[in-house]
């Protein structure tokens, strides 16, 4: 059963762009958590309809977790808790359980976004910052990688640079951090120690690549990958390369916005996000590309930032 959005009558729909950071975590497949938002965004002070859910692989038992603009979620390792972003009243980041019970915020600041858990579940890694104004004529700041412990306390960055950082991810043993950067004038795929050490590039071609997710074995990690732009938009596809940067390849080529790509625990599935003539759904695959299937439908709705989690 696809989760379907009809009757709908809004005009119009957000652009996606590339985001939601992941951990992975091996195990059994558990649920699939996703965002879903309705209609454009017309004032940035009134959430669109929507919030957090979560839908069994099969495409069935579509449960609501939280509601409003609620965004970005990701899994705990044990599976029973989801960090995500709020973007309405009290924004920050939060955590719930997966019932939706148990409701906790964790930052109190705008701009806190694309969390993720570490693997013993002790730490959430999160990009801060970005959002900020400027006068005219100076350059943004971007947001760089912040860690604090899984209850919100000692937070401290560990990434400082001019360019955006953003959408971390802890590699599986929890030692390593991937992120994208634009330090090198186009984004790229970084990694560092995860006491932000040792920072190094993946990728360094000149498309924009975001996003990086790791594979439960650690030894792969799934990315979005700007394919081509034209006046009516840009395309990116899910890529997929080693855990050293070596032997990058396409998993998607559907000529729209395919990415926000994370493994499922077992390491055999991947799920990620499909934006094409006015449908945001998430589409699960197999890990080389293969099988292809939707679990989710409908028009002038956006249903983003997948995160497969382990079985409770």
């Amino acid at each position: 059963m696809l989760l379907g959005a009809a009757g709908l009558c809004l005009a119009g729909i957000l652009a996606l762009t590339p985001g939601g950071s992941r951990a992975a975590f091996p195990g059994a497949n558990g649920d699939i958590v996703f965002s879903r938002q309705i209609g454009p965004i017309l004032n940035a002070s009134a959430p669109r309809p929507g919030g957090i859910f979560t839908v069994a692989p099969n495409g069935k038992d579509v449960t609501r977790v939280t509601n409003g603009e609620d965004d970005d979620p990701g899994f705990s390792p044990n599976g029973k808790w989801i960090v995500f972003t709020r973007f309405e009243d009290k924004q920050g980041l939060y955590r719930i359980k997966a019932n939706g019970s148990h409701l906790k915020r964790l930052t109190t600041k705008r701009g806190d976004d694309n969390a993720a858990f570490s693997p013993d579940g002790k730490r959430i890694v999160f990009a801060r910052g970005g959002l900020m104004p400027v006068k005219r004529g100076m350059t943004p700041v971007g947001p760089d990688i912040w860690v604090m412990r899984a209850d919100g306390s000692h937070e401290h960055a560990l990434t400082s640079n001019p360019a955006p950082d953003d959408f971390p991810s802890f590699s599986p043993n929890g030692k390593r951090i991937a992120f994208d950067s634009e330090r090198n004038g186009n984004s790229d795929i970084f990694e560092m120690r995860a006491d932000g050490s040792n920072e190094h590039a993946l990728t360094t071609g000149g498309r924009d690549e975001h996003d990086p997710n790791y594979s439960p074995n650690g030894k792969r990690i799934t990315y979005s990958k700007l394919t081509s732009s034209n006046q009516t938009g840009q395309n990116y596809d899910v890529f997929v390369m080693d855990a050293d940067g070596s032997h990058q390849h396409g998993l998607t080529s559907g000529g729209a916005f395919e990415g926000r790509s994370a493994y499922s625990p077992s390491g055999q599935k991947i799920v990620y996000v499909r934006d094409s003539d006015r449908e945001t759904n998430v589409f699960v695959m197999d890990a080389d590309g293969s099988h292809k299937r939707a679990l989710t439908e409908g028009t002038n709705v956006e249903h983003e930032s997948p995160d497969w989690g382990p079985k409770p």
